[in-house]
């Protein structure tokens, strides 16, 4: 993984983040980088892009971008907020399927909870 850009002047808080995101171990299919990250949204960000390559072949791209606010945001419920894209190659059958929104945000919440994640205020949208 290309590490996020060091932010010295940043409060404890979101360097012990980036810590923890330059700890991760990535799946070997995982191709990550850093990527520009939103400079408006919050004093404090940092943006990674992911590629799923799989026999050279891409199946799925995505973006994570962490924000920090020291004073908090009203609408975050905190000083942290994630923001997440992600495209990924489905089975005509499984886009098709009218569950298929209630199942990308069961996989999404299943996920939180079977790593032990805290979160608040989870929202967005499954598109087809």
């Amino acid at each position: 993984m290309n590490s996020p850009a060091p932010q010295d002047d940043a409060p404890e808080q979101f360097r012990v983040a980036l810590s923890g995101m330059r700890s991760v171990n990535v799946r070997p299919e995982l191709l990550i980088e850093e990527a520009p990250a939103p400079q408006r949204l919050a004093p404090h960000s940092v943006a990674l892009t992911a590629d799923v390559v799989i026999d050279d072949n891409e199946i799925g791209t995505g973006r994570f971008v962490l924000l920090h606010d020291p004073d908090g945001h009203s609408s975050w419920n905190g000083t942290f907020r994630i923001v997440t894209f992600i495209r990924a190659d489905v089975e005509p059958e499984m886009a098709a399927d009218p569950m298929a929104h209630e199942v990308g945000w069961s996989w999404l919440v299943e996920g939180l909870e079977n790593h032990s994640c805290d979160y608040s205020m989870l929202g967005g949208t499954v598109t087809q």
